[in-house]
């Protein structure tokens, strides 16, 4: 079979391939947090080690983000690039975070500061995240960290690779770091919450003037926090 032959049936299985091995992925980081939230139901969180929940931010930060990423994801296999390479140096920064949250999440159990539904116990912390990424969410710099993003999911000579991967994601940590903690005010388990900040990601990364999705995000982040702080 000729070179151009089988450059054609490469980019015929990618195009297949690569869209199903995503969906997986999102799939599974889905239903794992699902199970890991049913097994911390009630109190259960409160006797959870390291272990349990960073497992839990794991999934949370595949079935989030692994969609904000798949265009670039496959824009790489149209082009007969390395998916795999990219697609790990892009979550390992997010499992990063995803350890970090979950010594943050454990610190504050073990403070008396969550509550059964795994959000903070303390008007003033929940108050303040809120406030935090509403504010975050109107400022210019957010948005021009936004476009720096979308920038980002190849490197300079267009090849992606571990170090694309690697770059896009630190560049998304900068753009989406305070909304990925806004569930510790409104419940790190509350899937209604996951799915809607999955949905203004992808919007907001995959639109480059949804501009008016994400100023109604920061009104709405900072009413919450003032109705968290009046409660």
């Amino acid at each position: 079979m000729r070179a151009p032959a089988l450059q054609a049936l490469g980019l015929r299985r990618r195009r297949v391939a690569v869209p199903l091995a995503l969906a997986g992925l999102v799939a599974a980081g889905w239903a794992g947090t699902l199970r890991l939230g049913a097994a911390m139901e009630g109190h259960a969180a409160h006797h959870a080690g390291l272990a349990a929940l960073f497992a839990m931010w794991a999934a949370m930060a595949i079935a989030m983000m692994v969609p904000v990423e798949a265009a670039s994801l496959l824009r790489l296999a149209r082009g007969l690039r390395d998916t795999g390479a990219f697609l790990a140096g892009y979550l390992l920064p997010w499992l990063a975070f995803g350890l970090g949250a979950a010594g943050l999440q454990q610190r504050l159990h073990a403070a008396g500061w969550m509550d059964a539904g795994m959000a903070t116990s303390s008007r003033w912390l929940a108050a303040a995240l809120l406030f935090a990424a509403g504010l975050a969410q109107l400022s210019p710099l957010r948005q021009a960290c936004l476009s720096r993003c979308r920038e980002a999911s190849f490197t300079a000579d267009g090849t992606g690779g571990l170090f694309g991967g690697f770059r896009a994601s630190m560049s998304s940590i900068a753009c989406c770091g305070l909304l990925m903690l806004v569930p510790f005010a409104t419940g790190v388990m509350s899937l209604s919450w996951m799915a809607a900040l999955t949905v203004l990601l992808v919007v907001e990364r995959e639109i480059p003037h949804a501009t008016r999705l994400s100023t109604i995000a920061g009104v709405l982040l900072l009413v919450l926090g003032a109705w968290k702080l009046a409660a």
